[in-house]
Parts: structure tokens; sequence; C-alpha cells
């Protein structure tokens, strides 16, 4: 186990100190700053802070990359577009509150502490923050300022009132990142490993400026990667497919669920005996029906389980309310114009149309999907085109966008 002096010294050597050598356990850390006058100036980081950090560190548990006690949580993300700002939200429901912003000192010390016992991504490690740190640095900094710009950590940070359990932190900060993304269309995502620590990806959209809110519901950690990754790509293709994953995931909970419903009604019909043979017969042949279409798994066609996702957790006005938020144009576009690429014909969204409105919306979901990953030589008129379907499919995005998350908030919870 790295004792105080090896995590000082890998501190101090993140931080450009060349003279390691002279680091000892009492003294403090004095940071030669790179400066546009002729003479650098230097930082002094107190070495009862940088101690204090370090007891506090070793008195929390460390988990992957999440550092944690019963009332604290830290894990590092990557993000975009922070700008260097910081944001913190207060959940007075909860009892907690969320920063998102440069680590904290304890967090820093344990990754020093994981670089003293991993030789090889230490060297990548510093090889990173070096590079990073050489096109920074232009004005007067706090300490604190220039250990955030050259250390360049990210995390997403939770302190409690009252003692919470690791699942319930690690709850709460899927829903914060679902939050993020959802307001601001970045990404944001939970480091896994100490060498995916300086990898930098991003891309989308803004929609706010700020977050001001707690998050108020749980959510689903399963999808949320497919999530960061539909609003972390510039490319339609990408996104969309990303999007779709979202819905598939509920494809054979939903189908179970409403098979078997519909036997319970049979079976439970005052008009059905399990004396009378016809009855019974009848029952085989509607499982039998049922079932020829599906997998070993007893999983239903796709297309059927999407509409069945689709009723089970998207009402019509909630779409319409969604994306007239979004754009007013769309619902009508939706609803008078197929989808070019996808050689569908029965596809054009009728909202108020209580009968086949499912139906449409689930043709015009699975056939864009299908002509997206399926390229056919003899099915031409299902075949998308980069180049020439582009935009087309950028129309699409803002439909399956709004569904998918219409489905992760009636998933979740109140927090």
């Amino acid at each position: 186990m790295a004792e105080y002096i090896e995590i000082k010294k890998i501190f101090c050597e993140m931080l450009g100190v060349a003279d390691n050598n002279s680091v000892d356990e009492e003294n403090d850390i004095v940071i030669p700053v790179p400066s546009k006058n002729i003479r650098n100036t230097e930082m002094v980081i107190d070495n009862a802070v940088f101690k204090k950090a370090y007891d506090s560190m070793q008195s929390k548990s460390v988990e992957g990359m999440q550092l944690y006690s019963e009332q604290n949580y830290e894990v590092a993300i990557t993000v975009r577009w922070l700008r260097g700002r910081s944001i913190c939200i207060e959940d007075s429901v909860n009892e907690i509150e969320y920063t998102l912003g440069p680590a904290s000192y304890e967090y820093i010390v344990m990754v020093c502490k994981m670089m003293c016992d991993n030789r090889k991504v230490k060297e990548e490690v510093l090889n990173a923050i070096h590079l990073y740190s050489r096109l920074l640095f232009r004005d007067e900094l706090s300490v604190e300022e220039y250990i955030s710009r050259t250390i360049r950590i990210k995390t997403i940070r939770i302190d409690a009132k009252k003692e919470i359990k690791l699942a319930s932190f690690v709850q709460f900060c899927n829903s914060f990142e679902y939050l993020y993304m959802y307001k601001t269309r970045h990404s944001i995502m939970k480091i896994i490993g100490l060498e995916d620590l300086f990898e930098r990806s991003g891309g989308g959209r803004a929609r706010v400026s700020q977050i001001d809110e707690p998050p108020r519901r749980t959510i689903n950690q399963d999808t949320l990667e497919y999530y960061a990754k539909a609003v972390d790509s510039e490319d339609p293709f990408v996104a969309y497919i990303s999007f779709y994953h979202i819905l598939e995931y509920y494809f054979d909970a939903v189908y179970k669920k409403k098979l078997v419903n519909e036997m319970k009604n049979k079976l439970t019909d005052p008009s059905f005996s399990y004396k009378n043979e016809k009855k019974l017969y009848d029952l085989a042949k509607w499982v039998g029906n049922k079932m020829k279409n599906d997998d070993q798994d007893g999983r239903g066609n796709e297309l059927e389980s999407l509409k069945y996702v689709l009723e089970e957790y998207v009402p019509i006005q909630e779409i319409e309310r969604a994306l007239n938020e979004w754009n007013p144009s769309l619902s009508e576009y939706y609803t008078s114009q197929n989808v070019v690429f996808s050689g569908c014909r029965k596809d054009k969204i009728a909202w108020t149309e209580l009968e086949g409105v499912y139906t449409n919306l689930a043709n015009r979901i699975y056939n864009t999907r299908n002509a997206l990953v399926h390229s056919k030589s003899g099915q031409v008129e299902r075949q998308y085109k980069p180049h020439m379907h582009k935009d087309a499919l950028i129309r699409e995005l803002p439909l399956v966008q709004v569904i998918a998350e219409l489905i992760l908030f009636k998933d979740g919870d109140a927090l």
C-alpha cells in the first residue's frame, strides 16, 4: 500500500514539481507556475491541508473509481461543455447536495494512490496531464484554479446530511447524469478505470445553459449508456440507433406482461371452461399463433413488441406536447410526411386516431431502424444512404428521442 510520502511525490509530479527528491512528509508543496513574465511565479500548498485530505481519503472506501463514505460520494466523469464552471444543486427533499466540477483534494489523493499501485498507467496519466498543462496558463490563478486546470479531473460529488448506502449514492448519481444530459444535450459518463481518466469525447447541442434543480427520478443504469451515446454523437445514424436501443431494452418484459395479461383474461372469461374441449382447443390455437414467430426465449416479434412498449409507456398526448416544446412544426411534419428511405407507406402519424396511431408510430420507428441497419441489394427503396438521406434522418431524431425520454421517465421512481 502506498505511503503518504509516495502519494505526495506523485501529486507533485502531476503539478510539475521538478525536484521530487526534495519532497518530504513535513514541508509545504511549492509549485512553479508558468507565467508570461520573465520569472516564473510560485504557489504553495500547505502540507497540513494535503495531509488532511490524505487522512480523509484513508477513512473512506474505494470501489472502482468511486470514493465514498456513509455521507459522501465522489466519482470521476467525462463531461462536455462544463467550461470550467462548477454546478452545485441542493436537493432539500433527500437532504443531499450535488456538485459537478473539479475533483476534491481527497479524490486527487485517491488517484495518486492508484497511480502508485499501477506504474504503467501512472506514466500515461502524467504524460496526458503535462500535455494539457502546456496550453493552459496565461493569467494569474489561485492555487485551486491552478490545480483544477492542471490535473483536469472532473467529478460528481454528493454530500448527504444523513447516512446513505453506496447503492443509493449510485442511483442518485445516475439520475443526476441523466438530468444533465437531458437539459444540456451533452454527454456525461462515469469513469470506470484509471486508464480512462483523461480520454475526452463529446458533442451535441445545448438545451439550457445551466442546471438549477436536482434530479427527481431514478434512471435505469442499463439504459444510461445508450442515452449518453445518443446525445454525444454528431452522427444522426449513431444517435438514432442508440435511442432505439433504449426502446428495445423494454421489449421482452413488456411483451411477456402483455401476453400473460391476455391469457389471464381468456382464462377468467365467464364463457371459458376447462371442461369445454372446443374452448381449450381455441385457447391452444391462440397461444400457438402468438408464439409462432417467437424465438426460443419466448419473445415476440420486434414490431409487435415495439408497439406494446409504446402503448405501455408513452401516452400520445405527451409525445405531442414534448414535440411542440421542441419545435411546433414537428408534429405536423410526422403527420404529413413519410420517411423517404424506409420503404413504408403506413407511417404517417394521425395523432387523434386512437385506433391506429400506435401502429403507425411503431411502423415509422421500426422501419426507419431497419433501413439504417439493413442494406439488401434487392431493396434499394429501403436503404439509408448517409449522404443522400442524412437530413431526412435528422428530422426523425426528435420523435425517437422524446419517446426514449418519456420511457425513461415512466420507468423511474421518485427520488
